[in-house]
């Protein structure tokens, strides 16, 4: 058992029903999946296979190549032209992947505050932006493959009622949200 999912069953799981007094332990949120993905502009393959191959060097798992549903004539896109690469943890990998954003990525950014989180009725995930790659130590060392590769974006997607749920969820975590 990972130490956060431990720290979840033993700590956050009566934090959250001494403050919202819930009477069953299974209406408890809990974080689902974290998917990571990045969007191209262009078709290239050899760019989309770059960002396969840098995903599955950040998660060890194996990605995703999906294709456009419609055309988009403002990128000069057909139906069916290569996208995006992605690739969605659950559990043990989940773990491991936000263990790896709270100790090794996030102290690394620069001036950084956190990520603002925004309250209405229906928000069940945290989505950001990391724009520097580098910050990952396993595309540091091979550099001229993965120079341009665009901004990663993370999906953190829990299961609760609502966002005052979420936001109290990623905060016990220690994750860095602000309201």
């Amino acid at each position: 058992m990972h130490f956060l999912n431990y720290h979840y069953n033993n700590i956050i799981k009566y934090d959250f029903l001494n403050k919202f007094y819930e009477k069953r332990k299974l209406n408890v949120p809990k974080i689902k999946k974290v998917c990571l993905s990045f969007s191209n502009d262009k078709t290239k393959l050899k760019e989309l296979f770059s960002t396969l191959f840098a995903l599955e060097l950040i998660t060890v798992q194996k990605g995703i190549i999906s294709k456009s549903k419609t055309p988009q004539i403002s990128i000069k896109m057909k139906k069916g032209g290569y996208v995006c690469c992605k690739i969605t943890l659950r559990e043990k990998k989940m773990y491991l992947f936000l263990e790896k954003l709270f100790y090794k990525i996030f102290p690394k950014i620069k001036l950084f505050s956190g990520f603002g989180f925004k309250l209405n009725k229906v928000a069940k995930t945290l989505d950001f932006v990391l724009p520097k790659l580098f910050y990952f130590s396993e595309l540091e060392s091979h550099y001229k493959f993965f120079q341009k590769l665009p901004p990663i974006q993370v999906s953190i997607i829990a299961r609760s009622e609502n966002s005052l749920q979420t936001f109290f969820l990623l905060a016990s975590y220690r994750f860095p949200v602000q309201l």
